[in-house]
């Protein structure tokens, strides 16, 4: 990045900051003092191996620090927080404000909270949101007397207030001419759907959705696995009624994720849905969207101990049983608090999730009109107690240790090979990305892309050869 990033929370393991805390800007005789805040939840929130040697230490311990060291050099303090409002979270800028005496200005981000006229907090502290994706531009217009904050108000200005305001010609240009450039691939027709596929975030990440179901079989269709499961919080957006295009899709998972199939025990693929619905019926970017499993939440029971009646198929979980499971490679490595998916090899890898969820429409799998009922709500089987044991249904003999679903039969997924550093040229198959091969060798699909000059990262065909780095 050619500009300068603020977090005053990003601690290296020396215990120094890995960005500037604050800056100090000067504007018309006014002194600012700005101070950046990360989420502690990028932990676990991003790939985890984005932030290894990293801490995310307490955002309102270390506010408290830099506002007491600026406060007095400055005439207004403004924190830039990505850390939001969100119930589910520990660490909010409702949080911080509370406890950080001092700020003047809390400009707020991550629950993407719409504050229309902001929101005063009881020490005077101004917590502006913007919402998200642009809908809004926020504004704060601050008045000062002798050199002191008097009074503050933020509003937000919308599409249609916005209207008049000219781009800037040189980012303008610059974004025509990307758009002119994917506008072929964007606009390619992937098939019609009779109904909205529900992807917005309010939805995708409380509870089942008809997107999320329709994902998660594209994901268990691919890779022929037991279960799917991926993250509502991966979903970002949803698609309209009528004709699907590569467009929406690519909207929809803008990540490019790739699918992955783990060998898990039935216990581990239980400790995930314990996971996902944590937070239910709270927002959570962990919420599980699933396939081929069916279970119920008891919300009067506490957090580890809520998903009960569990079905693969048609068959009760089994937690000594492996399972075959379909699921995305930013969870197959713990991200969003899937930890329980760490220990697993990958037994094999599909490509990526749009380009999945592309096929399976293309080939003309069925559109879900609704939410499939895989999650539902429920109060668990009471528990029989010692003078009333539960019969134990029978097993029989020839019940396999490893369920799986009917299929076709299909060809083997290729295993993922260890990385090959002595290699120096790969071979394109069907179903590659740059992504996927970069995997492979232990290197970035940045660096594999600028090492063969492709223009778009996406354009790559069976029977390329890629250069490898040295």
């Amino acid at each position: 990045m050619k500009f300068p990033m603020l977090s005053a929370n990003v601690i290296q393991t020396d215990g120094t900051t890995l960005f500037k805390p604050y800056i100090i800007k000067e504007v018309d005789g006014v002194k600012f003092g700005i101070i950046g805040l990360s989420t502690p939840e990028t932990a676990y929130k991003t790939n985890p191996t984005n932030v290894t040697g990293l801490k995310f230490a307490d955002p309102s311990a270390e506010a408290k620090k830099w506002v007491n060291e600026i406060r007095g050099q400055v005439d207004v303090v403004v924190v830039v927080g990505h850390l939001g409002q969100d119930k589910s979270s520990v660490d909010t800028s409702l949080k911080v404000v509370k406890e950080v005496p001092g700020i003047d200005i809390f400009i707020d981000g991550h629950s993407h909270t719409v504050l229309e006229n902001g929101l005063m907090a009881d020490n005077n502290t101004l917590i502006a949101s913007a919402g998200e994706y642009t809908k809004y531009v926020g504004v704060v217009d601050l008045w000062l007397d002798n050199h002191k904050v008097v009074k503050k108000e933020a509003t937000l200005i919308d599409e249609k207030e916005a209207a008049d305001i000219k781009p800037d010609p040189k980012v303008a240009d610059l974004v025509a001419s990307i758009q002119k450039e994917q506008e072929p691939i964007l606009k390619e027709k992937v098939g019609e759907s009779p109904v909205k596929l529900e992807g917005s975030r309010e939805k995708a990440r409380t509870g089942e959705t008809n997107l999320g179901d329709l994902l998660a079989d594209a994901m268990r269709d691919v890779s022929q696995s037991d279960v799917a499961i991926t993250n509502g919080g991966g979903i970002r957006a949803s698609i309209e009624a009528g004709t699907i295009t590569k467009g929406d899709v690519v909207t929809v998972l803008p990540f490019v994720n790739q699918i992955v199939q783990l060998k898990v025990k039935g216990s581990d693929i239980n400790a995930a849905l314990e996971n996902g619905v944590s937070d239910y019926p709270q927002s959570k970017g962990g919420f599980s969207q699933v396939s081929g499993v069916t279970f119920k939440i008891d919300t009067s029971k506490p957090k580890g101990s809520r998903v009960h009646s569990v079905k693969i198929g048609d068959k009760a979980l089994d937690p000594d049983a492996t399972y075959s499971l379909a699921t995305n490679d930013f969870m197959a490595v713990g991200g969003d608090e899937y930890t329980m998916f760490t220990k697993y090899p990958q037994a094999g890898m599909y490509g990526a999730l749009d380009e999945a969820l592309i096929n399976y429409i293309q080939q003309g799998k069925p559109i879900p009109e609704g939410p499939a009922g895989r999650i539902t709500e429920g109060p668990a089987p009471a528990e029989t107690t010692a003078s009333e044991p539960a019969p134990t249904p029978a097993k029989p003999e020839s019940q396999p240790q490893t369920p799986s679903k009917p299929a076709p039969a299909k060809p083997q997924p290729e295993v993922k090979p260890a990385p090959a550093p002595s290699a120096k040229v790969y071979i394109v198959k069907k179903g590659d990305t740059l992504y996927s091969i970069s995997l492979k060798y232990d290197t970035t699909w940045q660096t594999l892309r600028d090492l063969n000059h492709i223009k778009n990262a996406n354009r790559i065909y069976p029977g390329q050869q890629i250069k490898l780095p040295a």
